[in-house]
């Protein structure tokens, strides 16, 4: 599952140190309208939508692997 993630500009530095500390597969900046893309497993869902700085969430369900 990937959870696309933005973030209140004055708060990223706490939400990337948060993330840091996670037991997840990938978490990755990027450009463009989200701030970060985190790889996880569904747990963790609810853990990152709560955080102190995150303005929203888009999750997005992995169907299938083209390429590993």
């Amino acid at each position: 599952m990937f959870i696309l993630v933005r973030i209140e500009p004055v708060k990223r530095r706490e939400v990337y140190d948060a993330v840091r500390k996670f037991k997840i597969k990938r978490a990755c900046r990027v450009t463009g309208d989200v701030d970060l893309i985190l790889e996880v497993d569904k747990a963790k869902l609810d853990e990152v939508a709560s955080l102190d700085g995150v303005r929203e969430t888009r999750t997005h369900v992995i169907l299938e692997t083209l390429i590993k």
